[in-house]
Formats: structure tokens, C-alpha cells, sequence
């Protein structure tokens, strides 16, 4: 039995979201434990607040690795004497260092290469990871080291938007001229700024809103955070007149989450927020290029992995650093993968969808 039970969730969002259904069989299989994640992101670390599931949520800015910020870190976890440490897959050097440090007679994590061959001095159960699962299965290893009893036929990837927070947005929703509960699509044409290369093109998600609107006269969400307003604006400045499109910039991520549950639908790169659409539980497309979608793609019912026909797709490796194309043809895979196309492929599910 474990009392006190640490997760370091050092990844992005969608990372985060793809540890979910691990994290809710850990809290069933040890109902009395207190549970305490350790993330790097405000956006992780707000979105993980209301979390039930969660005692205390963390927040350690790797960009903020001082001497100061370690030893307040190292205290918290000496005070609180855990039995238990999991690094989420994939997991680093820096993830392996706090589940070591953190005292924890029990550590749990994977052996990648960006680990350096030092995971049996940090870990006390390594798992080899399995490159044929999806990140949500990999994660699933963990609870096989538990000896938790799990189904991956049965994997729940759901989260829960409050309904007061729906309701609120249902207002914000009004407010802009949208009625509640209309056939809303959601749109997210960014991703983290160290992986703009998972971005299809801002001018190709405008000529296929433009499409989507010729076909279907339904209003519009597109999502980003402030670094991402620029591609925003440029994406809403050449559309069609008509389009009723309303940006979604200046909300929190829970916020952002409520919203995107009142979509009807979700189009969007390989994302944080796309991971969240799948988690609430709408039709999500996501627009694949490099990255390997069969690791981290939209994972569930209801998804959509659209991408061009070149051979050389999902060719990015997490050990990767400084990733670029390998094949030094400047992405063609998103910049040739043209409106037109995505239109044809994504239209048949769309039509059901908008009815």
C-alpha cells in the first residue's frame, strides 16, 4: 500500500492528457492514497488544478532550474516522505533526477535513450518501452509494474467540464453572437513554439474554413495562446466576409477546455488542445505531418488522422534533438498537403456530423 504517491508529469499538455486513464487506475487501485503530480507549465498546471483525483498539483518551471527553486522543490518532497514515484512516458534525465531525489523507496520509469543508460541508478522498476504503442498504452506499462489489473480495451480517456464553467461559456458564447449549443467547429492551427513544425500552414486552414463555410454556413472557434495571436490574425484577415469566426485567446485552459467541449467538431495540428477535444469527447481531425501519430496521436472514438500520401510521414523521434526534416524537402508533407485534399477527406464524417 502506498500513502503518498508522487507523478512527475514534466511533458506538455497532451502528454499530461495522455496519462489520464493511468492516473485514474492508480487512484482505484489505491483509493486512500494522496496523490501529487509535479508538471513544468502554468497551462499543465491550471488544467490539472480541479482535478479530483489530485491532492496537490506542483508547479516546476524547468526554465526556472535555480538552486533556490531545487532546494524549495527538494523540501516538499522530504516533507511529505513518499513512498511512490512514476515518471509519465517518456520521461528524461531530469524527470529520472527528481523520482530519485524526491526519497521515494519505489520509483517507476522508462528506459529512453534521453536517460543515458543510467535508468537502473534512478529507477527501481524500468520499463522498456514497447515503440508499437500508442503513448496512452505506454503509460499503461506502468500499472503492469503495479501489478494493477487494467483492460486497454477499456482505456477512459475522459475529462469532466464542470457544468457551471460550461454554463459561463454558454454567456461568452452569446456575447459574441453565437447561439449555445449551434454546430460550432473548433480550430487550432498552432502548437508549442519549440515544434512549429507541426503546423500546417495558417493560409491553407483559411482556404479550408472558407470551403467548410461554403458547404455548411456554421460558425467558428479558433484557439491559441498569445504567442500564437499573429497566426491567428493572419488566418481571420483573408477569410471570406461571411465567415462568423470568433478567437479564443485570452481564456484560461480550463476555459478553453469548456469551449472546445461545445464544438461540434475539432480540426486541429497534433496538439495540447487537440488531445483535450479528444478527452471531451467530440469528433476530433487531427492534421498530421512528421510528428509519429501512431505514438501520439488522437487516441479513442471518434478521431480523425488525416494526412498527405508521401512515404516519408511520422518520421519525428521523441530522442530527436533539433529535430528537422530528415529529408531536407522543407515539410513537404504539410506545405503540399492542400486544402482541397483535406476537405475531400475529412467532408464525408463532417456531413454526418452537421446535420
Amino acid at each position: 500500500m502506498f500513502k503518498k504517491i508522487l507523478i512527475i508529469a514534466r511533458g506538455g499538455l497532451g502528454n499530461i492528457i495522455m496519462f489520464v486513464p493511468t492516473l485514474k487506475h492508480i487512484s482505484m487501485a489505491y483509493p486512500n492514497s494522496h496523490i501529487f503530480i509535479v508538471v513544468n507549465s502554468i497551462v499543465s498546471y491550471n488544467f490539472l488544478l480541479n482535478e479530483s483525483l489530485i491532492e496537490e498539483v506542483i508547479l516546476y518551471n524547468q526554465s526556472n532550474w535555480s538552486f533556490i527553486e531545487l532546494l524549495k522543490l527538494l523540501s516538499k518532497f522530504w516533507e511529505h516522505d513518499f513512498d511512490l514515484a512514476i515518471v509519465m512516458h517518456p520521461g528524461g534525465m531530469r524527470s529520472a533526477l527528481l523520482a530519485f531525489v524526491s526519497g521515494a523507496k519505489t520509483r517507476i520509469g522508462f528506459d529512453i535513450s534521453l536517460v543515458r543508460g543510467l535508468g537502473t541508478y534512478f529507477y527501481t522498476h524500468l520499463l522498456k518501452p514497447d515503440d508499437k504503442l500508442h503513448d496512452v498504452e505506454q503509460n499503461m506499462k506502468i500499472l503492469d509494474s503495479l501489478d494493477i489489473v487494467h483492460d486497454n480495451e477499456e482505456i477512459n480517456m475522459t475529462v469532466t467540464i464542470p457544468e457551471y464553467l460550461k454554463k459561463y461559456m454558454d454567456e461568452y458564447l452569446s456575447s459574441k453572437g453565437i447561439r449555445a449549443r449551434e454546430n460550432i467547429i473548433g480550430f487550432h492551427p498552432g502548437s508549442s513554439q519549440s515544434q512549429k513544425w507541426k503546423r500546417w500552414p495558417a493560409q491553407h486552414f483559411t482556404e479550408l474554413i472558407n470551403q467548410i463555410h461554403s458547404n455548411w454556413e456554421t460558425p467558428f472557434l479558433i484557439f491559441g495562446d498569445q504567442q500564437e495571436t499573429h497566426l491567428i490574425n493572419e488566418i481571420i484577415s483573408t477569410l471570406n466576409k461571411d465567415v462568423k469566426i470568433v478567437p479564443v485567446i485570452d481564456k484560461n485552459i480550463t476555459e478553453v477546455a469548456a469551449l472546445i467541449s461545445m464544438c461540434c467538431a475539432f480540426i486541429s495540428n497534433d496538439s495540447g488542445l487537440m488531445h483535450i477535444a479528444v478527452a471531451t469527447g467530440i469528433p476530433t481531425f487531427c492534421i498530421a505531418g512528421p510528428t509519429d501519430i501512431k505514438k501520439t496521436g488522437p487516441y479513442g472514438p471518434n478521431t480523425y488522422i488525416v494526412h498527405s500520401d508521401l512515404d516519408c510521414l511520422f518520421c519525428y523521434n521523441f530522442n530527436t534533438v533539433n529535430f528537422s526534416c530528415p529529408l531536407n524537402i522543407d515539410y513537404k508533407c504539410l506545405k503540399e498537403f492542400y486544402p482541397v485534399e483535406v476537405f475531400r477527406k475529412i467532408s464525408p464524417a463532417l456531413s454526418n456530423i452537421l446535420v
